[in-house]
């Protein structure tokens, strides 16, 4: 008997490592696929530019972005392979979402980038949800936050869900200059979060209308309300 109270916490122990080390061959085979897709991009992007008799100021902007996109991925590999602390792995995604959003509004190869942003949302899910690698991570966490600027006239509502948010202008002037970085995607399964609104910048309401839930697939509303006249600036941060 004393040998198998002995013998519990070991496999238990041996369990956790084997789980972890599961997780961090995901998170790396999930970086592997993310470098080979912008490698396949920015060669692509080259020689579609090359192929061309006239290249005009977006073209060369687009290619650029497409490179940074693939060194910023081969950097991400590396992290990974270092085993850099959950946090600093999370962080660079946010980063690389942001890029490869900036890179969108340029890109020609569409199907490509397309997979390239479903990869990263990949990566930001198994950081999310996944076990920790390297030092201080923990298993299981699902905090984050979403901050958001941009312009809004009227009323607006912006849904919000897993890394992405939709715009939708219920009275006046709809505006596209709006930007927004995730720190990590929101969660999207079990019962959800609670999600808490910080108002930062802008002279009207902010307010959370619904949370997210399973009824509801998992999307955040935040309404914005300006009604004063001519449109405003507004910044704000969700956290969970």
């Amino acid at each position: 008997m004393k040998f198998l109270r002995l013998l519990m916490p070991l496999a238990a122990l041996l369990l956790l490592v084997s789980s972890a080390t599961a997780q961090s061959r995901q998170l790396d085979a999930l970086a592997d696929r993310l470098v080979e897709q912008a490698s396949q991009m920015a060669e692509q992007s080259y020689m579609d530019f090359t192929d061309r008799s006239r290249n005009t100021r977006a073209d060369v902007e687009a290619l650029y972005q497409d490179e940074q996109v693939k060194s910023s991925a081969e950097l991400f590999s590396r992290m990974v392979r270092d085993r850099r602390p959950r946090t600093q792995l999370q962080n660079a995604s946010a980063v690389l979402s942001d890029l490869a959003r900036s890179a969108d509004r340029y890109n020609r190869q569409r199907p490509l980038m397309t997979d390239i942003r479903r990869t990263i949302a990949d990566i930001q899910r198994d950081l999310n949800f996944g076990g920790g690698i390297g030092p201080g991570t923990g298993g299981g966490i699902s905090s984050g936050t979403m901050r958001w600027r941009g312009t809004i006239d009227d009323v607006s509502q912006l849904r919000i869900r897993d890394n992405s948010v939709e715009v939708i202008a219920i009275g006046g002037q709809e505006y596209s200059d709006g930007a927004y970085n995730f720190t990590s995607p929101m969660p999207s399964r079990g019962r959800g979060v609670a999600v808490r609104l910080n108002k930062i910048r802008g002279r009207g309401d902010v307010r959370i209308i619904q949370q997210p839930s399973r009824a509801n697939d998992y999307t955040t509303i935040v309404e914005v309300r300006d009604m004063d006249r001519g449109p405003s600036d507004y910044e704000f941060e969700i956290s969970w």
